[in-house]
């Protein structure tokens, strides 16, 4: 599941954006995503909690707590680097037209 595109956005300056950093939710480093229509995605949600449901049995079961803990599409990293980008994406807007 993806984070939706926002609503009144200006065009993006790049086709996608990506950043790793720590997430202190699952205590891991992640790399959250944000696509030229202001889409966002984390990384490992995706593969960890999109994916599908065969595989390793230990593997599911080391991965449990931090499945519970991930807090999906709305998580904070992922809507706090979408914008994040669009306002410096505003900012560049707004300078260029003055």
């Amino acid at each position: 599941m993806v984070e939706p595109a926002v609503q009144d956005a200006p065009k993006a300056s790049f086709q996608s954006a990506a950043t790793t950093l720590r997430c202190r939710f699952i205590d891991e480093n992640v790399t959250v995503m944000v696509h030229s229509d202001w889409s966002a995605i984390c990384c490992w949600y995706r593969q960890n909690m999109e994916a599908s449901t065969d595989g390793p049995v230990k593997a599911k079961r080391q991965k449990k707590r931090q499945m519970e803990a991930c807090k999906g599409p709305q998580c904070e990293h992922v809507t706090g680097y979408r914008d994040r980008l669009l306002a410096e994406e505003r900012q560049r807007t707004e300078a260029q037209g003055s």
